[in-house]
């Protein structure tokens, strides 16, 4: 019992019960019916530096190029990272010394979701910020704001008011370093796949869709909050 109260603080009445419902029934129909709950966010551009000049000066940021694929020891499939560059997106990497600790990649104007099938929307003066990745033994340290500080600066320097993302809602380690940043909810999403089957219900548009066929993806429009505009 202290182990669902905990659930039902943790992501509130709505969010433990789509979890629960989530893991029932995919141990029931053996992961062909899935229940997926996302968060949208929109994080702006900050000004201030995340890290003092001193802090986090051993660790290295630079981009990713088509070059490094057959060099660097890369956790994601080499195929799914060339679909990426040859779609434009960039990936910031992080150095320690010669390793690999950490990533983060945006995609311009639009970006497809690959956990459902799903298109996000967006103009060119935001980005989408995703498959952020640190090193689990450099997770406590300057990795992480040393990484996402470059990227703002990226951000600053090519007139982007801030970076949007999708988070699972089940997701709260990644929805308090969001909300720590500035981070602020513009959106949620409930997405029931059966099998190939699809239904998408949304607070942005078109708030419904219904889809049976695996090429059949929702088109989601994003825009910044007028309240958030600066």
């Amino acid at each position: 019992m202290n182990k669902f109260n905990g659930l039902f603080h943790e992501l509130g009445y709505l969010g433990a019960a789509i979890y629960l419902l989530d893991r029932l029934l995919s141990k029931l129909s053996f992961g062909s019916v899935r229940v997926f709950q996302f968060l949208l966010y929109y994080q702006p551009v900050s000004t201030v530096p995340l890290l003092p000049p001193k802090r986090g000066h051993k660790i290295k940021i630079s981009v990713l190029s088509g070059g490094d694929l057959n060099v660097l020891a890369f956790p994601r499939p080499q195929k799914v990272l060339e679909q990426r560059l040859a779609s434009g997106d960039k990936c910031f990497l992080a150095f320690m010394g010669e390793e690999l600790v950490g990533f983060s990649w945006l995609s311009f104007c639009q970006y497809a979701e690959d956990n459902v099938r799903c298109n996000y929307e967006f103009g060119n003066d935001v980005v989408w910020d995703y498959d952020i990745y640190i090193e689990p033994r450099y997770r406590i340290g300057f990795a992480f704001a040393k990484l996402w500080q470059h990227v703002n600066e990226y951000m600053l320097e090519n007139d982007i008011k801030g970076s949007m993302s999708r988070i699972s809602a089940e997701n709260t380690p990644s929805i308090r370093s969001h909300e720590k940043l500035g981070g602020v909810k513009i959106g949620s999403q409930i997405f029931v796949r059966i099998g190939v089957a699809q239904l998408m219900l949304s607070s942005k548009k078109p708030f419904f869709h219904v889809s049976v066929f695996s090429s059949s993806r929702p088109r989601v429009f994003l825009c910044v909050p007028d309240n958030l505009q600066k």
